[in-house]
């Protein structure tokens, strides 16, 4: 009997037992890569609806040479604005599109409405006209749509009043910062923060808005003033847009215009990467987009972009009718693209889910055709 429980019971024990051993182990480590799994899988739709939370147009104003037309009436004729001027300055003929205006505007005592209509000193005493910069009264004009929106956003304690981004580039960012400030300041609107951003950023800045978790309203303004050596086909404007994270219930006299979600940036040969990631972060099928609006790439990359649409489910989009080119109608406005983009989205009421593609950056935009209420979080 010894003798069998030793050449049988006791390694068939010690088997026994040593598998149990490696078996627990390698269950614990199947439960814990399942759990990690189901784990990851929330924290990943978590971000992804984060992600996806998108930003609410209040309002957009503009100004820009477009020969007394609407928006809308140049976008649809499809004809170009650009042609070849003199600058106001120097010497040569550019192809390109500008105010017909020079660069100074002397502004009437009785339009500097910043004082007040019960704060204006007498007439014997103040200056008949102020020298001011002609692009300021150009943004004071894009202003104009917005400054209900702004004034009643501003009503509540500072801390909560919309912050101004400025697109600029580096060396005239302070310059135009004051120019902004100026032009908030004739308009009679409060003394909102303002700040400058990149020019280069463009559209991106939302996308830092929203990771910064920023609460308050945000207004961009964007602006090209040309004196001398234009660039070619570009074109002047101001532009301002006010765009609310939706955390907090809007004042009864704001509605929410459209929905922007977070844009995404990559380069120019990954477009097809850039867009499906943007309809990602969007929350739409590809084959539900409506129209695309597409500025910042050249006729060069016209065929691969048309490759791309076709070969990543973009169909829907890829034929010229669903296709619109501002910066082509327009001129080129450098860092107000997207952003005249989105003005012409609204005023053309293309209905369901929208492309605003600037470059090798892409955002999903809708239009609130019927101002639903979307019930905040505070």
């Amino acid at each position: 009997m010894w003798f069998w429980c030793c050449v049988v019971v006791f390694p068939n024990l010690a088997f026994l037992c040593l598998f149990a051993i490696a078996r627990v182990g390698h269950e614990a480590q199947w439960y814990r890569a399942h759990y990690r799994n189901i784990l990851r899988k929330e924290w990943l739709n978590k971000r992804i609806g984060e992600a996806q939370r998108p930003f609410q147009v209040l309002g957009i104003g503009y100004s820009l040479p477009l020969g007394g037309l609407t928006l809308s009436d140049v976008i649809k004729s499809g004809k170009t604005l650009t042609r070849s001027r003199a600058p106001r300055s120097g010497s040569g003929m550019v192809i390109h599109n500008r105010f017909d205006d020079t660069s100074t505007y002397e502004m009437l005592a009785t339009e500097d409405v910043s004082l007040g209509e019960d704060l204006h000193p007498p007439a014997e005493s103040r200056h008949p006209s102020t020298s001011v910069a002609t692009v300021v009264m150009k943004l004071v004009e894009a202003l104009g749509p917005v400054s209900q929106t702004l004034l009643a956003l501003s009503q509540y304690d500072r801390s909560y009043w919309p912050a101004v981004r400025v697109l600029a580039i580096p060396e005239e960012a302070e310059l135009v910062q004051q120019q902004v400030k100026d032009a908030l300041r004739i308009a009679r609107l409060p003394e909102l923060e303002c700040d400058t951003a990149s020019a280069s950023d463009s559209m991106m800045i939302v996308d830092a808005w929203l990771d910064a978790n920023e609460r308050r309203p945000l207004l961009i303004v964007a602006m090209k003033w040309h004196d001398a050596t234009p660039p070619e086909r570009s074109s002047e404007g101001c532009i301002a847009v006010v765009l609310a994270p939706t955390f907090y219930q809007l004042p009864n006299d704001v509605h929410v215009a459209g929905s922007l979600h977070r844009p995404v940036a990559g380069e120019i040969g990954t477009l097809g990467d850039v867009l499906e990631n943007a309809t990602l972060w969007g929350n739409v099928n590809p084959a539900s987009l409506r129209h695309v609006w597409i500025t910042g790439i050249d006729q060069e990359h016209d065929r691969s972009l048309l490759n791309t649409l076709h070969t990543r489910s973009f169909s829907a989009i890829a034929t010229m009718e669903k296709q619109s080119r501002p910066d082509r109608v327009i001129g080129d406005g450098a860092a107000l693209n997207p952003w005249i983009s989105v003005a012409a989205a609204l005023e053309c009421c293309y209905e369901g889910p929208q492309f605003i593609v600037d470059g090798a950056r892409a955002a999903v935009f809708h239009i609130n055709t019927d101002l639903q209420y979307v019930e905040p979080d505070q």
